[in-house]
């Protein structure tokens, strides 16, 4: 399989006021580097949690945010939506962070 490296390069202007009403263009320059992966999907759907696994997304290799195409969002919905038998089941533990130890 192929990785499809894809490299966004951004700039940013925004306007500040100064104290004495100068008004101040102060610009911004950079870059994300988002690679093509398989993810798993997870979802809290009225207290259950529902797994996708091997979604088509681009990540950010810094923050490891996930972008999905528009047509990939809309296979999730119809996924979700159609409540198919799933292709199997997991025991996932649950914790309460309020109770656990500091």
């Amino acid at each position: 399989m192929t990785t499809l490296i894809v490299e966004i390069r951004c700039k940013f202007a925004e306007e500040q006021t100064l104290l004495k009403g100068d008004v101040v263009t102060m610009t911004t320059d950079w870059y994300e580097t988002l690679v093509e992966k398989q993810v798993t999907y997870a979802l809290n759907l009225n207290g259950k949690i529902v797994l996708i696994e091997n979604v088509p997304a681009r990540v950010n290799e810094e923050t490891g945010e996930q972008f999905f195409s528009p047509s990939t969002v809309e296979r999730l919905q119809q996924t979700i939506l159609d409540r198919k038998e799933p292709d199997h089941f997991i025991q996932v533990p649950v914790y309460n962070y309020s109770s656990s130890a500091a």
